[in-house]
C-alpha cells in the first residue's frame, strides 16, 4: 500500500523537478539543508546543517551547524530555541564567523485542504565583534497530496538594531515522504535585499529517529 502511495506521488514530484531543471540556467546559487530530529518527552530536538554554493564559481561560501528544541504549548502553537554557529565567505578570502541564539514560535491553522503556518524568529546575532537583533516573520501555505507536500512561503527580515528592512525570501517547494522517517525536498527561492535579486535552487533532507 505504501509503495502504491509513493507511485501516485511520483508524477507530481517529477513535474516539480522538471520545472526546477527548466529554470536552472537562471539560478545564482544552490542551497542544501540536512536535518536530524527526534522526540524526547515533550520536546522535539533537532540537529541540522546548511551548505550554500555560488553557481557561477562552484564555490562553497556558507556552512552552519544548528542545534535546537521546541515544544507544543497548544495543538496549534509551539515554541522553541535554536543555537547556530556558521562561517560565511560572501567575498572570497574574507571569512566571517557568526553565532546566533534564536527563540522562535510557530502557529498552525487548518484551512480546509490546506494548512497555514506563521512563524516568528528573533535572531540574536554576534559576528565580527558586533551584536544585532533581527526579527524574521514567515508565512507558509501548504497542501498535502498523498505523500507529497506542496508549499508556498514568504519571509520578511528586519534589522531591529539599525531599524530598517534587511531582506525577504519567497519560495515554492515540494517535499516527498520516502517512508515514516525519511523526507526529501526541493524548492525555488527568490532572495531580495542583497542588492540584486538572487535566484536559488534548494534541496532538503530530513530524518526522524
Amino acid at each position: 500500500m505504501h509503495s502504491m502511495t509513493i507511485a501516485r506521488g511520483r508524477p507530481m514530484m517529477l513535474a516539480f523537478l522538471f520545472m526546477l531543471s527548466a529554470n536552472a540556467h537562471a539560478l545564482d546559487q544552490w542551497w542544501n539543508g540536512v536535518k536530524l530530529d527526534t522526540q524526547l518527552g515533550n520536546y522535539a530536538v533537532f540537529l541540522g546543517s546548511d551548505q550554500r554554493m555560488l553557481e557561477d564559481e562552484s564555490r562553497l561560501y556558507h556552512f552552519n551547524v544548528k542545534l535546537g528544541a521546541s515544544t507544543k504549548l497548544t495543538d496549534a502553537l509551539s515554541a522553541g530555541l535554536e543555537f547556530r554557529v556558521e562561517n560565511s565567505d560572501p567575498v572570497e578570502d574574507q571569512y566571517r564567523d557568526e553565532q546566533r541564539l534564536t527563540p522562535f514560535a510557530s502557529y498552525k491553522l487548518r484551512l480546509s485542504d490546506y494548512s497555514a503556518d506563521i512563524r516568528v524568529r528573533l535572531e540574536n546575532r554576534w559576528f565580527d565583534g558586533d551584536y544585532s537583533l533581527r526579527p524574521r516573520v514567515r508565512g507558509k501555505l501548504s497542501k498535502k497530496i498523498d505523500n507529497i507536500g506542496l508549499y508556498a512561503s514568504y519571509e520578511y527580515f528586519f534589522n531591529a538594531t539599525k531599524g530598517k528592512y534587511n531582506q525577504s525570501r519567497s519560495a515554492l517547494g515540494a517535499e516527498l515522504a520516502i517512508d515514516n522517517n525519511l523526507k526529501v525536498g526541493a524548492y525555488l527561492m527568490l532572495l531580495d535585499g542583497t542588492g540584486d535579486d538572487v535566484h536559488i535552487l534548494g534541496s532538503e533532507f530530513s530524518y526522524t529517529f
